[in-house]
């Protein structure tokens, strides 16, 4: 989203931009890569944008898809995501204030620093090297670790799943059984 951001940034900016993202597509991430439906946004459409300045954009892009647009509706994740992934394609390439963003479908695997100029040399998967006067990690999150003081001693029960992310981790809860969320963090 940072490169997003420079792309739609006021002024000029002869900047080259190398986005580094292994995934199939860039700007996913964990959150917004949810391969189903159910897992929604802990944020309402209304409150949620790519953009700070315009708060309404999700809302807006969701209306221009045929979609209801509901501000107040707790969207899928996969939305969202396509969303995301839509604002990052429309800048890849050259931006109207000169910004040159260009993906590289791999993984960054070094990074050095070339003490004569001091810049940093960060090596790709595939050998390319790329030279840049900044670097930006942009780890997103990273998956749950789990409870770690539960007093188990680090045995959890077959019904506890720490990584709801993980493929088939809630295929075999039943319907209108119980359960426990921790810590969902949804904001009105």
């Amino acid at each position: 989203m940072l490169a997003v951001q420079f792309a739609h940034a006021n002024g000029h900016y002869p900047y080259d931009i190398h986005l580094v993202d292994p995934r199939p597509a860039p700007g996913l991430g964990l959150a917004y890569s949810a391969p189903r439906p159910e897992y929604l946004l802990n944020v309402r459409a209304g409150r949620i944008s790519a953009f700070p300045d315009k708060p309404q954009h999700f809302v807006e892009w969701l209306r221009a898809k045929g979609l209801p647009g509901d501000e107040d509706v707790f969207y899928p994740r996969q939305t969202y995501g396509q969303y995301i992934q839509e604002c990052v394609s429309q800048v890849l390439g050259e931006a109207s204030n000169g910004i040159r963003i260009q993906w590289h479908s791999q993984a960054a695997i070094a990074a050095t620093i070339d003490k004569t100029d001091n810049t940093a040399l960060v090596e790709l998967a595939d050998g390319h090297v790329l030279r840049s006067h900044r670097v930006v990690l942009a780890l997103g999150n990273f998956p749950p670790i789990g409870l770690t003081s539960a007093g188990l001693g680090g045995k959890f029960p077959p019904n506890y799943h720490p990584n709801p992310w993980t493929p088939g981790a809630l295929t075999g809860i039943a319907p209108r059984i119980r359960f426990c969320l921790l810590a969902p963090a949804l904001r009105p």
